[in-house]
């Protein structure tokens, strides 16, 4: 009864502090209650929101045909989008008045380089600008994501995010998502909205994103500067990466208004204190130490992705739900970066800090900062560095070249198989390998490293020589199984009676319907023209293996994504067995299989080089 009693509390609350943004109130207490609205929803199966304009999607049109072939329009033909590097995809554009109620989505790509903008009526500059990420209070990346269960935004298994900001509009609103990667990202999505009636005096919501790392030493990260009008803010979202060892969250958080100079108005008393937090977020264990424990609350929460060495990671929100923070003409909202040294004094931290600013505000709105340029977007250790294989392969010697990106000061690596530390070799150029050996490398910036570590084996070896084979028919022949059981490797095939047999031109898959569950295995001959390494790739969902003989070089098998595995092996000119294996353990399917070598760029293996 005690519990039902408070959740019944903070949903009243909601209600009322959604009061501002529309005339239509919603909550436990108003539910029942009928309203001069017409609820819409906006996602790839309907992307206007139009009404009677949902699944509407034809076979031809849709990201999911190949599942609904035997079923046809209507059965969820184009659930998802696809956005292409580089690629800016309008999600959502509609005519109000109107408010936003909810939005969920489930993005595959790098959560920092998917930026979300909204622009409200016939703005040109967005009012909200944020990686998709840090959006949903989960800015440390795919696989990182935390549990949330609050109030305005919800974060569950295993990346379903949603928002409940109200976000009225009175002329139009426009929903854009760009990606800034290298590689294609997709994206699940539904926006619910109610066209309705939306006051003159209406704020519209605004967020913000920011980045620094590191921190300058002494200097104030800001959250937010800049803001001008009448409003409200309603929420901070902080991911901290403490790039030191010792405890990081010291620092007061300070929100200067209405004309505050030197010293704000509101001055909390410590990162986690403004969190809720209390005592670095400790827990007792039962052996007597300490250890974090995340929480998550409707109103605040806090959680840990990497808690030991350098470079810990941390995630924390706070909504001012019951709790604005009022300013007539201006706001700037800042943070302190300390921890503790000897004799008790304070440390100025130089940390990872990332964050976004949620507030209401009248329009028009100052123009936003830009954003930090693409290397300073995403996550320092997961940028690995370039340049080499897991697997290489020379004949008589091989230069070695290693690519880091921004933000890497300098690499150090290491010919024998250990770890690279700061007084490992400089790299300062592409080096020669005569003799087989392991390399690791790895960046370092500030004296601490910066990315995983780079690691690859260079065997030396005589290149292969060519089969000797009559005459060849174009093409590979290719054996087809139709599978009622689900593999999880394409050994799973040996054995099988095909359904099929027949030629392929290219190592792909075939242009027709296919079924749910099959397997393919492709054998003939590759001819290469000149002595050299040969790097093959293979590009599969699910698994793939590619053979040279009986020599396995590319191993991409088990289910899996869209995922391309490269492999290297000496080859001396003429003709060289093939053997490619293939299954699909339902849903979508991808085969490709490129070479790259012998004067060659990387390519799809060309047809005139097969044969069987």
């Amino acid at each position: 009864m005690k519990c039902y009693v408070i959740h019944l509390a903070v949903v009243v609350a909601f209600s009322i502090s959604c009061a501002t943004a529309t005339s239509q109130e919603i909550g436990m207490d108003k539910l029942y209650e009928l309203k001069d609205a017409k609820t819409r929803s906006i996602s790839p199966e309907n992307f206007t929101g139009e009404k009677g304009k949902g699944g509407m999607a034809t076979l031809e049109e849709g990201n999911a045909k190949r599942a609904a072939r035997e079923l046809g329009q209507g059965w969820k033909v184009n659930p998802y989008i696809y956005i292409e590097p580089g690629q800016t995809f309008t999600l959502a554009e509609m005519k109000g008045p109107g408010v936003i109620n909810h939005m969920w989505m489930t993005p595959v790509g790098d959560y920092r380089l998917m930026i979300f903008r909204f622009y409200w009526d016939d703005e040109k500059e967005p009012s909200v600008e944020v990686p998709v990420g840090d959006f949903f209070a989960a800015g440390w990346g795919l696989g990182n994501e935390p549990r949330i269960t609050s109030l305005a935004v919800c974060v569950n298994p295993r990346s379903g995010f949603n928002s409940y900001w109200q976000m009225p509009f009175r002329k139009k609103c426009r929903i854009t998502m760009e990606n800034l990667g290298d590689k294609r990202a997709s994206l699940y999505y539904q926006i619910d909205y109610s066209l309705e009636p939306v006051a003159k005096n209406t704020p519209y919501f605004h967020a913000q994103f920011r980045r620094v790392n590191p921190l300058p030493y002494k200097d104030v990260y800001t959250i937010v500067d800049g803001i001008k009008g009448r409003g409200h803010y309603v929420g901070t979202y902080l991911a901290h990466g403490a790039n030191s060892p010792g405890w990081w969250g010291e620092g007061e958080i300070k929100f200067y208004m209405d004309g505050d100079t030197d010293f704000p108005t509101i001055c909390g008393t410590g990162e986690e204190d403004y969190f809720c937090g209390s005592y670095g977020y400790n827990e007792r264990m039962e052996n007597g130490r300490d250890a974090y424990e995340s929480f998550t609350s409707p109103y605040t929460g806090f959680y840990h992705v990497k808690y030991e060495g350098s470079q810990r990671r941390f995630g924390q929100y706070r909504w001012h739900i019951t709790d604005p923070i009022r300013f007539e003409s201006d706001l700037r909202v800042t943070i302190q970066s300390l921890g503790w040294q000897s004799e008790g004094r304070y440390l100025p931290l130089q940390d990872d800090q990332a964050s976004v600013a949620y507030w209401y505000q009248l329009e028009p709105h100052n123009p936003f900062p830009p954003l930090p340029a693409k290397e300073k977007l995403v996550i320092a250790n997961e940028i690995p560095l370039e340049g080499f294989l897991k697997s290489n392969v020379f004949i008589d010697k091989t230069s070695v070249e290693i690519k880091g990106r921004a933000g890497v000061a300098e690499i150090r690596y290491t010919r024998d198989g250990s770890e690279p530390t700061t007084s490992s070799t400089l790299y300062n150029g592409p080096f020669d390998v005569t003799t087989s050996c392991v390399v690791k490398a790895r960046g370092f910036a500030n004296g601490k490293s910066v990315t995983p570590i780079l690691e690859g084996s260079f065997v030396q070896k005589s290149a292969r020589g060519a089969a000797k084979i009559g005459k060849t028919k174009p093409g590979l022949a290719l054996e087809f199984f139709s599978l009622e059981d689900t593999l999880e490797s394409t050994q799973g095939l040996a054995g099988r009676k095909p359904a099929e047999k027949s030629v392929a031109s290219t190592i792909a898959l075939p242009a027709r319907d296919l079924p749910d569950r099959f397997g393919m295995i492709f054998t003939g001959y590759v001819t290469v023209a000149a002595r050299g390494i040969y790097t093959f790739s293979t590009l599969s969902n699910d698994g793939s293996r590619l053979y040279i003989g009986d020599e396995l070089v590319v191993d991409n098998d088990g289910p899996h994504g869209d995922r391309e595995v490269s492999g290297q092996i000496a080859l001396e000119p003429g003709a060289h067995p093939i053997r490619v294996e293939y299954f699909q353990a339902g849903n979508m399917s991808v085969l490709e299989a490129s070479i790259e070598g012998g004067g060659m760029a990387k390519q799809a293996i060309p047809a005139q080089m097969l044969s069987h």
